[in-house]
C-alpha cells in the first residue's frame, strides 16, 4: 500500500498545484480584463474630449473666417460705391464739357 499511498498522495498533490494554478490564472487574466476594460474607456473619454475640443476649434475658425469675409466684402461695397460715385460725377462733368464744348463752337459758327 505504501506506494499506492504514495502515487495517489502525488496525483492528488499535483490535481491540487493544477488547480490552484488554473484558479491563478484565472483571476489574473479576469483582473487584466478589467484593467484592459479600464484603459480603453480612459482611451475613449479622451477621444471623445479632442473630438469635442477639434470641433470647438473648427467651430470657432470657421466663425471668425465668416466675419472676415463678410467685413471684405463689406469694404469691396463700400469701395465699389465710392468708385461709382466718382465715375458718375466724372461722365456728368464730361457730359457738361462736351455741352460747353459743343456750345462754344455752335457759337463761332
Amino acid at each position: 500500500m505504501g506506494i499506492g499511498n504514495f502515487f495517489k498522495t502525488l496525483f492528488g498533490n499535483a490535481k491540487e498545484a493544477t488547480d490552484l494554478i488554473v484558479e491563478s490564472n484565472s483571476q489574473f487574466a479576469e483582473e487584466t480584463t478589467d484593467k484592459a476594460k479600464h484603459v480603453a474607456e480612459d482611451i475613449m473619454d479622451s477621444a471623445e474630449d479632442a473630438f469635442e475640443q477639434a470641433q470647438d476649434a473648427a467651430s470657432e475658425t470657421l466663425d471668425k473666417a465668416e466675419r472676415k469675409a463678410s467685413d471684405a466684402i463689406n469694404t469691396i461695397n463700400e469701395k465699389a460705391a465710392q468708385v461709382k460715385g466718382s465715375a458718375e460725377k466724372a461722365a456728368e462733368a464730361g457730359k457738361g464739357a462736351t455741352k460747353a464744348s459743343e456750345d462754344s463752337v455752335k457759337e463761332t459758327h
